[in-house]
């Protein structure tokens, strides 16, 4: 399959009561399907859903402050279905950073699902472990999130 190497935003929505109130949700549906409606037809138009990766958002001992370890997400992006994926044009490190990049976007605007949150709930860093292949572990850090406020600082990877 074909998508173009760049990221688009677009608005998806996903059903349910899964705490869109909480930091870190919209970051756990990063490598979700994205089902969009295209002139062919409704098509999973996620490149990182397509390669298989997952995002696993990993919440304190403490309920009381959700995601969040003070103001910090900490993140886990598995790629290890890279090897496996075999009908994507885009490469590697295209797919990790495009992905990463969506991920800081997601942390940085939590507002979006309601806008009566509290700027003590607002993720300001992503403490990102990128699990897979020894080449991909170079992409993991801790990221701040203010570039990211008003969306992809990249679009073309």
């Amino acid at each position: 399959m074909d998508i173009e190497d760049a990221i688009w935003l677009s608005k998806v929505s996903y059903m349910g009561s899964i705490g869109w109130r909480n930091p870190g949700c919209a970051v756990a549906l990063t490598c979700s399907p994205s089902i969009v409606t295209t002139d062919t037809g409704p098509k999973n138009l996620n490149v990182a859903s397509l390669a298989g990766f997952t995002v696993k958002v990993r919440a304190p001992d403490s309920t009381r402050n959700k995601y969040l370890y003070g103001d910090t997400l900490r993140v886990r992006l598995i790629v290890t279905s890279l090897d496996t994926v075999k009908t994507l044009t885009w490469r590697h490190d295209q797919l990790i950073r495009s992905t990463i990049e969506c991920i800081l976007v997601n942390a940085a605007k939590p507002s979006q699902f309601d806008p009566n949150i509290s700027p003590q709930k607002v993720a300001r860093f992503v403490d990102l472990k990128v699990v897979g292949r020894p080449y991909a572990k170079h992409y993991s850090g801790v990221f701040s999130t203010a570039p990211f406020t008003a969306g992809p600082r990249h679009r073309y990877f």
